[in-house]
């Protein structure tokens, strides 16, 4: 196992085993395959189909080399969550969640030099379970929220309705 401590974007001072993330990476993208093929970040609801259909372009560019320098696939979120949803604007807020095996301070928001809002935490419990079965191990796992706002609906039906 070798950990690198990485002072990520300059701000965030995180420990990652880059090899160890990679392996989750690769088994995060296949459950991602397995659970919904049509779909994204496992989903195959509206909303994550939607947001794959721009998610490529959308993707902040300062950020691609620097999850892949940790391991992370960043075209392979674990979760993707509606933060928002503006009707009026037919578009939909929505945070990626990203992880690695090593440790990141306890809590951490900050904004990229590419004006990305980003949240690194330490272990996130929603998901400790998930990727320890993913990850087969008892190991420590960090977390990289990226949030995508204002994600314009594209899919050719009807916009969600909410309560």
């Amino acid at each position: 196992m070798s950990v690198a401590r990485v002072k990520w974007l300059g701000e965030a001072d995180i420990a990652v085993d880059v090899d160890a993330t990679r392996a989750l990476a690769a088994r995060i993208a296949e459950r991602n395959q397995q659970t919904a093929p049509a779909g994204f970040a496992g989903c195959d609801c509206a909303e994550c189909r939607n947001l794959a259909l721009s998610f490529d372009e959308r993707f902040p560019e300062s950020l691609k080399k620097p999850l892949t320098e940790i391991g992370i696939d960043w075209k392979q979120p674990l979760e993707a969550a509606r933060l928002v949803c503006h009707e009026a604007e037919r578009a939909i807020s929505h945070a990626c969640e990203f992880f690695f095996v090593g440790h990141a301070p306890p809590h951490l928001h900050f904004v990229s030099s590419g004006g990305d809002y980003i949240n690194i935490t330490g272990e996130d419990p929603r998901f400790g379970g998930l990727l320890r079965q993913l990850h087969g191990s008892d190991s420590a796992f960090g977390n990289i929220s990226i949030d995508f706002p204002n994600v314009p609906w594209l899919l050719q039906e009807p916009f969600p309705e909410y309560d």
